[in-house]
């Protein structure tokens, strides 16, 4: 989690790890929820070093597949202005985990999107 938590040197968002998304709201603390709406929640994040930043955790939702969260990531990465606030890193990883349906063990996919401002 090391490197993830460096300073980005260039203007683009970085990838960032659900773990360290995690890591940083204090494994999603209903005390860090700073908003919601329709599309997600925004929690306080704190880097080890004090540093704030939002993190908004992405619901999943039908319409809302990999191709909305890319559009959306690329709209948010293009906005530059004083009064925008801006994205400074992003997570959009898959997770295969075992879960129970109908009394049954299946392989199902977990989806985990975020957006750090």
């Amino acid at each position: 989690m090391a490197n993830e938590l460096q300073h980005n040197t260039c203007d683009e968002p970085r990838k960032m790890s659900y773990e360290l998304i995690k890591h940083i709201t204090n494994d999603l603390d209903t005390e860090r929820i700073v908003g919601s709406g329709g599309f997600g929640t925004v929690y306080r994040g704190v880097y080890e070093n004090g540093e704030e930043i939002a993190v908004k955790i992405l619901r999943n939702m039908s319409g809302f597949d990999g191709k909305e969260f890319l559009k959306e990531f690329h709209n948010l990465r293009g906005l530059k202005h004083q009064n925008i606030v801006e994205l400074v890193g992003f997570c959009n990883e898959t997770k295969e985990v075992v879960a129970e349906y109908e009394g049954k063990p299946v392989v199902a996919i977990q989806i985990h999107t975020a957006l750090l401002l």
